[in-house]
């Protein structure tokens, strides 16, 4: 089921590509014979993309919803607005042995002293569900720092992140910083 669901909301290249070959099928049976009933069933890829395009625009996922929220953090965190990125932390966030305030707190420090301009996502996020509550995801960066409004370095980072559900959206419970050059 998740197969499907990710096919068809979430990553439908696969599915445009086999519509293009069904269509280029038809198009064969129509060339081989020349009859009109072959140029109307080649209508029917294109309206399957369509409605499969239609779908995946439609339906939001909880893993579109978690990377909106990653791209939200990132944001935030280019802002040097904190309050914003702590909206993303669980009320029991646990991280690094700290709760969401001290958790909150040195991030504060952190955008102080390394006075963060840039944050690139490197490679695919990888978010995995765990039914319908909780999520876990790896997620690599490049966080630019530096005075002015230049970018002055880029510092790799991986994160572990443990996402939950709430009411108004996913939290991050968990945060785990696999390597850091600046530790």
């Amino acid at each position: 089921m998740d197969l499907l669901r990710t096919a068809f909301f979430e990553e439908p290249f696969t599915v445009y590509l086999v519509l293009v070959f069904v269509e280029v099928a038809l198009f064969g049976a129509w060339y081989g014979r020349r009859r009109a009933v072959w140029l109307w069933r080649m209508l029917l890829p294109v309206a399957l993309a369509g409605g499969v395009f239609f779908l995946e625009r439609a339906v939001v996922t909880d893993r579109e919803r978690i990377l909106a929220a990653l791209d939200e953090m990132a944001l935030a965190a280019e802002r040097q607005d904190i309050d914003a990125l702590a909206t993303h932390l669980d009320e029991h966030y646990r991280g690094w042995g700290l709760r969401k305030i001290g958790a909150v707190a040195l991030a504060k420090a952190s955008v102080l002293r390394w006075r963060i301009r840039k944050v690139d996502f490197l490679g695919k996020r990888e978010i995995e569900l765990q039914g319908k509550q909780r999520a876990d995801g790896t997620v690599r960066v490049r966080v630019h720092y530096g005075a002015g409004g230049g970018r002055v370095g880029g510092v790799p980072l991986a994160w572990r992140l443990e996402w939950v559900k709430r009411a108004d959206g996913w939290k991050v419970r968990h945060a785990t910083l696999l390597d850091s050059p600046l530790l």
